[in-house]
């Protein structure tokens, strides 16, 4: 006679997905020139420039995002002196131009870096935190890595008002402002 011993149920999420990952928050390429492989981007793949970061605000690279519709792409090239730079310039050295990330939106970042040590994941940068924002990045194959990634969305206060227009139809507006909702920082 044969024993069975069962295990606490656990829910579709847990299930199926562990680590609560969203969707790819953004896939980093290490390049030799960032401003080259942004109007490739931009020009053949129809991109738009989101956001740009020099060796002021990131010492050690120089890095264009790039997107279009959810899709985002970092490009980072070496800048200055540094590890950050050493250590990008050793990439490209190895590899020449490419991906070096592929980073996931999460629910949690410090859970799902948590649930991916526990199934065995190498961490290779522990969880980082800095203005409402949260990530750290596990090996995935050979240099490349996987980020986990949260960041904290400021609320955007904001009510619709329905009114008619001129032709008698309702229409809705959209409103931007401070309302009691949100002095307590809620959605209102």
């Amino acid at each position: 006679m044969s024993t069975t011993v069962f295990e606490k149920k656990k829910t579709p999420a847990e299930v199926s997905n562990p680590l609560g990952i969203k969707g790819i928050d953004h896939i980093e390429f290490i390049v030799d020139d960032a401003n080259n492989w942004r109007d490739y981007f931009m020009n053949n793949f129809g991109m738009a420039p989101r956001a740009y970061a020099d060796e002021k605000s990131r010492p050690g690279r120089r890095a264009h995002v790039v997107g279009q519709g959810r899709i985002n792409f970092l490009i980072a090239e070496p800048a200055g002196k540094g590890d950050d730079a050493d250590e990008l310039r050793e990439h490209i050295e190895k590899h020449g131009n490419g991906v070096k990330d592929v980073a996931f939106r999460v629910a949690d970042a410090r859970k799902a870096l948590e649930e991916a040590d526990a199934r065995g994941a190498t961490v290779v940068h522990g969880l980082f935190e800095r203005n409402g924002f949260r990530a750290g990045s596990i090996a995935a194959y050979g240099d490349t890595i996987h980020t986990f990634n949260r960041a904290q969305r400021p609320r955007v206060c904001a009510r619709i008002q329905k009114r008619r227009g001129r032709n008698g139809r309702r229409r809705h507006q959209f409103r931007h402002g401070r309302s009691r909702g949100c002095e307590r920082g809620a959605n209102g």
